[in-house]
């Protein structure tokens, strides 16, 4: 089902061996505790054991130390007993500096911008650090405009290009309501050819099928307030045609939409409700 906000209140059954604050885990002992989650009449329980850990430290290693903006970088923590011996089933606090990247809990990190970054691990009071630098991506290319398509009658919203490469739709907003068809087999004369009319006054989202033959546009402000989706044939490209709409439990409006197709299971439609 979908994610819900109710407060969730959680609870020990040894808070001298394990305490629990806002959904973190702290342990303090050892022995065996159970950690339970509740909400309303829900309830969920979890059996925990605290051992007995001589930590002799931390060991921190990168994939590698010289990365550019967008890599993704992974990163492996172990935490070592006094003897050398691995401690297997622990999982460190991530954490890094400056902040402008992001690295999940399994240690893999993506930096936004070059520079040297330091990341952290840390298990419990015992931590490990290590050094990564960072150079731009370096891939540009200045674009160059080919060909436009003047409009004046509607804002522009969504773009889409036909799988056939040489067929663009173009949908419109505050107070548009339909999709061109323009067609771009010569980028620097695009031409629109021909339009779609749907009931709405904004046309946010256009999506071909993987195959090009039918079309999903999203309504938005329909006259009659039956918003929802409209389906087109698009076996003549640049000539849709509508073919359906659905509406049912969308009808406030339908802002975005995706089309997805798999063998074993069909093509299917997800949209977004304006209503919730």
């Amino acid at each position: 089902g979908d994610r819900r906000d109710d407060r969730i209140d959680w609870r020990s059954s040894a808070p001298q061996v394990a305490r629990v604050t806002a959904g973190v885990l702290t342990a303090l002992a050892t022995g065996r505790a159970t950690i339970t989650a509740s909400t309303g009449s829900a309830s969920r329980d979890l059996a925990i054991e605290v051992l007995s850990a001589e930590v002799g430290g931390v060991d921190i290693t990168p994939s590698t130390t010289q990365a550019r903006t967008g890599d993704v970088i992974r990163f492996k923590a172990a935490v070592k007993d006094r003897g050398g011996k691995e401690i297997a089933g622990l999982a460190p606090t991530w954490l890094f500096s400056p902040g402008k990247g992001e690295i999940d809990a399994d240690g893999a990190f993506v930096a936004y911008e070059p520079g040297t970054y330091q990341v952290t691990a840390s298990f419990g009071a015992r931590s490990a650090d290590a050094v990564l630098t960072v150079a731009p991506r370096d891939v540009q290319r200045v674009p160059k405009v080919l060909g436009r398509v003047p409009r004046s009658a509607f804002f522009t919203s969504e773009v889409w290009i036909h799988p056939n490469g040489k067929v663009a739709y173009l949908g419109t907003v505050l107070g548009g309501d339909r999709v061109y068809a323009i067609d771009i087999s010569d980028p620097a004369a695009p031409r629109i050819v021909d339009s779609i009319v749907v009931n709405a006054r904004t046309v946010n989202d256009v999506m071909t099928t993987p195959d090009g033959n039918y079309m999903v546009i999203t309504r938005e402000g329909a006259a009659d307030r039956k918003n929802g989706i409209v389906i087109a044939d698009t076996h003549d490209p640049l000539h849709p045609k509508a073919l359906s709409e659905f509406t049912d439990g969308v009808t406030s409006g339908v802002h975005s939409a995706f089309i997805h197709k798999q063998d074993k299971y069909g093509t299917q439609v997800y949209l977004t409700n304006d209503g919730t």
